[in-house]
């Protein structure tokens, strides 16, 4: 209840407090309306939206009944602005704010019968909590890391996510190595005594240079063949003998297991040279193509 110089003046608001991270927002935060689009856009006194940030410290306000009102209930997240900030600076601008909104809409209340509005909106809200005891909002906590992570990297994960069918060769490729993992570490510890990280880190490395080499020939509307070759001989090779290996169980074995050890520090150190001298000289023969093409323009 507004008062001023110890007198009420009859604006009377009601406050619904929320904090998260589930409620930040790329552009500032928001509030869910849930089950709550009533309660908030037809209440008789002005219900007014606060966001506390733990992070920053601050809190941002909304006038919920005001936007339910504009979007006739058809909303169903109430966006705060970042500008929207509630502070002692602030204070009054707001209370200024929301009394313009009150007297607009003849949501002001008689003194006289303040208190007992007020007894009223305690009244409706024990009856609401009688009637329906379980908050439509109370967080699962399986899931509430993850949703604030989401919403923390909302921007990031909205452009992924619209692009994730160009990216999904390389996803894919991501998947195979995790799967692989164990089996390429059980292969180096069964015929080296050398660091297995090593080893797999640089083939895994090189295979996905060569992956992005090919995404972006791809999407230049190239076709990558020397690339793709080296491609297919890594997957074909390094990727498959972990499950052809013995583990060492004879001297042919130990031979052979060996031999791929060395092809795979060779390969990948090679490899690195051939793509580099490859498409840097495939990028200059196209500058003198275009130069040419320009100069008989």
């Amino acid at each position: 209840m507004f008062t001023r110089n110890g007198r009420r003046t009859g604006h009377v608001i009601a406050v619904q407090v929320k904090s998260g991270a589930k409620y930040r927002r790329a552009d500032g935060y928001a509030i869910p309306v849930g089950d709550h689009a009533q309660d908030w856009g037809l209440s008789r006194i002005p219900v007014i939206g606060v966001v506390y940030d733990r992070g920053s410290k601050e809190l941002f306000w909304v006038n919920l009944t005001k936007v339910l009102k504009e979007y006739g209930g058809t909303i169903s997240w109430i966006p705060i602005p970042k500008e929207n900030i509630l502070s002692d600076s602030t204070l009054r601008g707001v209370i200024a704010e929301i009394e313009v909104f009150i007297d607009v809409e003849g949501m002001r209340v008689r003194r006289s019968s303040a208190a007992e509005i007020i007894e009223s909106a305690r009244r409706a809200r024990h009856a609401s909590i009688g009637a329906n005891p379980r908050d439509v909002d109370d967080p699962n906590p399986l899931f509430e890391p993850l949703a604030d992570f989401a919403l923390k990297h909302e921007k990031v994960l909205r452009y992924i996510t619209r692009r994730a069918h160009k990216y999904a060769f390389l996803m894919a490729l991501g998947m195979i190595m995790a799967f692989e993992w164990p089996h390429q570490v059980r292969f180096v510890q069964a015929y080296s005594e050398a660091d297995p990280l090593i080893w797999v880190g640089n083939i895994y490395l090189f295979t996905y240079i060569l992956a992005l080499v090919m995404f972006f020939e791809f999407k230049a509307k190239r076709m990558p063949r020397f690339t793709g070759y080296a491609f297919a001989l890594i997957i074909g090779t390094f990727y498959i003998n972990p499950f052809l290996a013995r583990g060492g169980k004879d001297e042919v074995d130990i031979i052979w297991g060996n031999i791929w050890l060395w092809v795979g520090v060779i390969v990948p150190s090679l490899g690195y040279k051939l793509i580099l001298l490859h498409y840097i000289r495939e990028a200059i023969a196209r500058r003198k193509r275009k130069a040419r093409s320009a100069g008989a323009i």
